[in-house]
């Protein structure tokens, strides 16, 4: 099994580039506390780049964006709203 440290440069540089875009993504959303970001650029990483875009996902950022909730929050509503 490879390491995070041993993974070839151009897959790091890839992962970049995606965590960039991410970060981006995030901020149009209001995402700016690190925690937030780093569960966006995960969740990015993990369902790729376009969750966001997804119906499940939509209202809760949408709340983000207002302010009436962090993303972190946000996240918890759509995992409740997916198991039940």
């Amino acid at each position: 099994m490879q390491t995070d440290t041993e993974l070839p440069s151009h897959c790091k540089a890839r992962q970049s580039k995606i965590i960039a875009r991410a970060l981006e993504t995030a901020r149009t959303y209001g995402i700016d506390q690190l925690p937030d970001q780093i569960a966006y650029c995960t969740l990015t990483l993990s369902l790729g780049a376009a969750f966001h875009e997804s119906t499940d996902w939509q209202p809760a950022l949408s709340e983000v964006r207002a302010g009436r909730q962090r993303f972190t929050q946000a996240l918890h509503t759509v995992l409740e709203a997916a198991t039940t």
